[in-house]
């Protein structure tokens, strides 16, 4: 509103620095929620509660031998599951280098020349395709819509995967 008032002015300056203010506490709200999902994912995961230590010591299992994990899973079988908790467990998409830093910092190793974009790709190759990367968010379950990338899985043609 266009006024000559200089009270109307300072309310309306007022009131706009408060719309600002709620916004950032609406993302930093979000960013909590992002965080505390990722903490649980690391205690349900990341972590051998039958180590020696208690479970204080992440797991050290290898993606690049072609061994089976303890629990029968092969390596890339460990990452695809692991990785799909993660991005279900999240409130906004998550990029693939924050999934990869996420993955690493679980002790999972991804080798090779470009290791986020080899865990991409391993992504992209889950039978069932349980995951879409949605360009310019990331990592998203392809059974939940996401407004704001325009992606609705009943009309999965809105965004190229």
């Amino acid at each position: 509103m266009i006024t000559n008032d200089p009270r109307q002015a300072l309310i309306d300056a007022a009131e706009r620095k408060l719309a600002a203010l709620d916004r950032e506490i609406e993302s930093k709200v979000r960013d909590r929620d992002d965080l505390d999902k990722h903490i649980q994912w690391l205690r349900e995961f990341a972590f051998d509660e039958g180590a020696a230590d208690g479970g204080k010591s992440p797991r050290r299992r290898r993606a690049v031998t072609g061994r089976k994990a303890a629990d029968g899973q092969s390596p890339i079988e460990m990452i695809r599951s692991q990785a799909t908790a993660y991005v279900i467990n999240c409130i906004r998409p998550i990029p693939t280098s924050v999934l990869f830093q996420a993955m690493e910092n679980a002790g999972i190793r991804i080798l090779g020349q470009n290791p986020a974009g080899n865990l991409g790709s391993k992504l992209n190759q889950i039978p069932g395709k349980p995951l879409i990367n949605l360009p310019k968010f990331g990592w998203w379950p392809r059974d939940r819509p996401y407004p704001p990338a325009g992606y609705d899985p009943a009309k999965e043609s809105t965004v190229e995967a």
